[in-house]
């Protein structure tokens, strides 16, 4: 098979990881880590749709030829697009770590029966104790 079919298959098969590790973790984690997760996952796109992963995978030859010829000629429409997307990405995983952290609240578990109704009135409780009514202090003796 060809390569590029494998790096194709690698970046987003990352990409996906990412995302699901992230739709699991979505409850306990905050969302601060969540911001930084989704970042992370568009940098594999992001280099895919670039044209840059052949350039990571030979890292510094290609990517000084790739930056050369970059400014020589206008940039494709498809790379620019993966440039959008993987600076994307870096701002997320850059901005994730301005947002406040604020640990989650654990929500009350909910019961399976249903909840009492308050609405209907009873009959009236009496105590012995209240059974006994005021005196009178309207007479003078």
């Amino acid at each position: 098979m060809d390569v590029n079919f494998w790096i194709l298959a690698a970046c987003i098969g990352v990409s996906l990881i990412i995302l699901i590790g992230v739709a699991i973790a979505a409850r306990r984690a905050t969302v601060r880590a969540l911001v930084w997760w989704v970042g992370l996952a568009c940098v594999p796109i992001g280099l895919l749709l670039g044209g840059a992963v052949p350039y990571v995978i030979d890292a510094w030859n290609r990517l000084a030829e790739w930056f050369q010829l970059a400014t020589v000629s206008p940039i494709p429409p498809g790379i620019t697009a993966g440039l959008v997307v993987l600076g994307v990405g870096i701002v997320l995983m850059l901005a994730s770590r301005l947002i406040p952290f604020r640990p989650r609240k654990k929500l009350p578990p909910k019961s399976k029966t249903p909840p009492k109704s308050t609405a209907t009135r009873g009959r009236p409780i009496y105590d012995s104790t209240s059974q006994s009514t005021p005196s009178d202090t309207t007479t003078t003796p």
